[in-house]
């Protein structure tokens, strides 16, 4: 019988033994640790979480001077300067549930942190006891695809004109998994010719449902002083998650500035007088628009109205806007009645935004001292009308002077 009672007392001395090796503390105390959550949850790599532990008394001590530790490792980490150790202080007996202490860590989780749970470990230690390492929590990491994708740009007219308004539209869409709120669309137009008109250059939205699209529209007008040319225009787009996250996108959309040119081709002067002749021909080219024009090159094309002494092809370039050029060219006119030749011209040119144009006209060369045949025919029947009408009144004067004779 001493033996059984030797053999007990050993036993719960090696029992106390082990418990206090584990930490335990040797009083009534029971102390319980949970993780109550983590914000935002799950939270994406990269970012930062908050995370909440309560801790509770169940025993029938009180407990002093608890402190507790969180022992941080990859994908997480605190920063610089928090500290890992937390100060809890005294939990009474039986202080449970909403008396219980609630300690927050901030933790920074890497960038590439692998998505799904990811653990942590937590430590305590009370008055007269050491460290007591938890079974370790799991804090979930995943990436939103919180994306908002933008679709198209449209402007209308496509080409704006100086000093005109214009609509311009941006349709985007939420291909992220959740919802999207607080959408803002701004446009820095301070280094622009455009400026908004009707509104601000910033419009909201409340919020986008996933997989579905919507449409923000500015209505611009643009300075009348303006250059003609493409535009590149700073597009900035915030938005939030569900979970108050937030995002922004930085890119940019241009506008082309610009309006069809206005293109005259008239003859400026000549030294031919009519047919059968060599001269030359002034053509000159006329930019009447309010852009300017680019690359102009005139082509004389072949008439049977002419030989042309002189090259066929004439380099202009640029032609601003109220000015214009000249080219001279050399000709043989061929006989004709007509008193006139006709020259075809061909005008190629570029306006301010590179698209090309083409323009065809017949440039007409009247011989003042030429006369056609019907012209002559005309002068000659004239001539004889007037004659017979002279005549025949020289008749009626001569016999009338013979009746009063």
């Amino acid at each position: 019988m001493k033996k059984i009672m030797v053999f007990l007392i050993v036993a719960i001395m090696l029992t106390s033994a082990a418990y206090a090796t584990r930490g335990l503390p040797a009083s009534g105390a029971n102390i319980r640790i949970t993780m109550v959550n983590q914000d935002p949850d799950p939270v994406e790599p990269g970012k930062y979480v908050d995370v909440r532990f309560k801790v509770e008394n169940y025993g029938s001590d009180k407990a002093e001077d608890i402190e507790l530790e969180i022992l941080p490792s990859y994908p997480f980490s605190l920063e610089p300067g928090d500290d890992a150790i937390q100060a809890i202080g005294t939990l009474q007996a039986r202080q449970t549930d909403d008396v219980g202490e609630i300690v927050k860590y901030r933790l920074r989780v890497d960038n590439n942190a692998i998505e799904g749970p990811n653990d942590i470990k937590v430590r305590y230690q009370v008055k007269g006891s050491g460290w007591i390492e938890l079974p370790e929590f799991s804090i979930n990491v995943r990436s939103y695809d919180a994306i908002l994708n933008v679709i198209s740009v449209v402007s209308n007219p496509e080409i704006i004109e100086p000093g005109k308004r214009s609509e311009l539209s941006i349709k985007m869409k939420n291909i992220a998994d959740l919802q999207l709120e607080d959408i803002k669309v701004k446009l820095d137009l301070a280094d622009s010719p455009f400026a908004p008109i009707g509104s601000t250059n910033q419009k909201i939205i409340e919020h986008l449902a996933t997989g579905m699209t919507t449409t923000v529209g500015f209505d611009l007008i643009s300075k009348a002083d303006s250059s003609s040319g493409a535009y590149l225009i700073p597009l900035e787009i915030g938005y939030k998650d569900k979970l108050g996250n937030n995002y922004s996108i930085e890119s940019s959309l241009g506008l082309r500035l610009g309006s069809v040119p206005d293109i005259s081709v008239t003859k400026e002067s000549t030294t031919l007088t009519g047919p059968n002749m060599k001269g030359t021909a002034v053509i000159q080219v006329v930019n009447k628009g309010i852009s300017d024009v680019k690359f102009v090159n005139m082509k004389i094309e072949e008439s049977p109205d002419f030989d042309l002494m002189s090259r066929d092809e004439i380099y202009l370039g640029n032609i601003d806007s109220d000015d214009y050029e000249s080219a001279e060219i050399t000709l043989f006119a061929k006989q004709t009645d007509k008193g006139s030749i006709s020259i075809p011209v061909k005008i190629t040119y570029k306006d301010a935004n590179n698209k090309d144009y083409t323009k065809k006209v017949d440039v007409l060369l009247k011989f003042p001292l030429h006369t056609d045949k019907n012209s002559r025919n005309s002068y000659i029947g004239i001539l004889i009308a007037v004659a017979v009408v002279i005549i025949g009144f020289l008749v009626y004067i001569r016999l009338r002077k013979k009746k009063s004779m």
